[in-house]
């Protein structure tokens, strides 16, 4: 053992010096498990879904119905109504709703300010702009920090692996009643199955990864529930993948690798996997680790002044944003979240307030990428107001309601028409103008909170 690697040793605790030993011990198992093909055995649906459900007789009959089933985010939950608002109140989000699902219809997919075109069939494994072909092996055997100019930048195939392009499609189905987006999108999800089985290849590579997907697919899934009834053989291919995303997360969350936006973003997504899938047999244990994170972690995630630890405004969004759809799903299902992550919410809606610049947007500080865990409209990079339109209503903020300007899309979503009377309910309060965060390192003084304020 080198010098280095002395050091770091001595600086860890007990506790992450066993999780680490633990950990290593089970994927030496599960990469014997993935070079033995037993992720990619065709009978695995039915063997996956019989093992992973609470009892085995008539399985599939059961899960298909569903009855058991967790209650979605308010805004998809009552569906009839949201949609009744976005065809009457939002004609430009519709409008752009439909331009993006006949683009993802087609493979015509944008992320980092570009679009790009896959064709027929999407590589999954192939980066859009070198087109190097990232190997389709054991996860933790991806060369994501070194695979050379020939392989690409792993982030591009991160982002359409995301598969946050599924809920523009999901969405348009329920809005629209549309069968062709409906097929595209079976098609999607039936083909990303195919080529990326449970473990295999970058789309597994970095655990953030496949909590974005299974967010994606929760939101496009639940649209889909709400649109139609989903056909029976996709359907149970599809809860395949919930399960498999489930039990990846529980053993693989970054704990002492990535412990921000990254832990919450995986933390979040089990949580939510665990609520609103009871009918498997592991969705208790998955719950109770996913909200252990989420609760024990939130005063390591942001400054006393609401902002978050990464000094970064785009992640300080991704964090918050984890903890608002994991504090709603909480609440939906008889689960609420601490009242001290509610607390850390109210600062972090408050430290993003204070930041809004006239133009609608927080400064450009620190790292980003296009992973937005509340994304249902598509809005200019860094405008985040949806957040302060979720927070009036939450905490009856109406210095929140001014900021925020309007009930935007991503808040009916997850709010319902509820929460679009309760925001037009509220009364504007115009902020202050200046404020201290002395913890983040900033203060911010304006003229005004008009459009052309200084």
């Amino acid at each position: 053992m080198n010098r280095e690697a002395l050091t770091k040793l001595r600086a860890m605790t007990p506790h992450e010096i066993a999780t680490r030993t633990t950990y290593e011990a089970y994927t030496a198992y599960e990469r014997l498990q993935h070079r033995a093909g037993a992720y990619s055995r065709p009978d695995r649906l039915e063997r996956a879904l019989a093992s992973g459900l609470r009892g085995r007789a008539d399985w599939a009959d059961r899960l298909l119905k569903r009855e058991s089933g967790g209650v979605f985010l308010p805004g998809i939950a009552d569906a009839a109504g949201s949609r009744a608002r976005i065809l009457t109140g939002y004609p430009t989000e519709l409008d752009t709703a439909r331009a993006i699902a006949d683009l993802a219809a087609s493979h015509q997919i944008a992320f980092f300010g570009r679009q790009f075109a896959f064709g027929s069939r999407i590589d999954w494994h192939q980066d859009p702009i070198t087109h190097g072909q990232w190997p389709q092996v054991y996860h933790r055997d991806v060369p994501v920090g070194g695979g050379g100019r020939s392989l690409g930048d792993v982030k591009y195939v991160w982002e359409l692996n995301r598969h946050q392009f599924l809920m523009d499609l999901a969405k348009v189905v329920l809005l629209d009643g549309s069968d062709r987006h409906r097929l595209a999108l079976q098609s999607l999800v039936l083909d990303w199955q195919r080529a990326a089985p449970y473990g295999t290849g970058v789309p597994w590579a970095c655990a953030l990864e496949p909590a974005f997907r299974a967010w994606s697919w929760m939101f496009a899934y639940h649209f889909l529930r709400s649109a139609a009834p989903i056909d029976p053989g996709f359907h149970l291919a599809w809860l395949t993948g919930f399960l498999d995303h489930g039990r990846f997360l529980y053993r693989h969350l970054e704990t002492y690798t990535s412990p921000y936006n990254h832990l919450i973003g995986e933390a979040s997504a089990l949580f939510a996997l665990g609520l609103l899938f009871p009918e498997f047999a592991d969705a208790g244990a998955w719950t109770a680790r996913g909200r252990r994170v989420l609760e024990a972690t939130v005063s390591a995630q942001f400054h006393p002044d609401g902002g978050s630890v990464e000094q970064s405004t785009f992640y300080h969004h991704a964090t918050l944003g984890f903890y608002i759809l994991a504090g709603l799903l909480g609440r939906s299902n008889g689960r609420p979240l601490s009242p001290e992550v509610w607390e850390h919410i109210e600062r972090g809606i408050g430290y993003s307030a204070a930041l809004v610049q006239p133009d609608g947007r927080v400064p450009r500080i620190g790292g980003a990428d296009d992973g937005k865990p509340i994304r249902l409209e598509h809005l200019p990079f860094f405008d985040f107001r949806p957040y302060q339109a979720v927070g009036a209503v939450l905490f009856a903020r109406g210095d929140f309601k001014h900021v925020a300007g309007r009930f935007w899309e991503d808040a009916l979503w997850l709010l319902g028409p509820e929460g679009a009377d309760a925001f037009a309910a509220l009364r504007p309060e115009p902020p202050p103008l200046s404020a201290a965060l002395p913890a983040s390192g900033y203060y911010v003084a304006r003229s005004g909170w008009s459009s052309d304020a200084d």
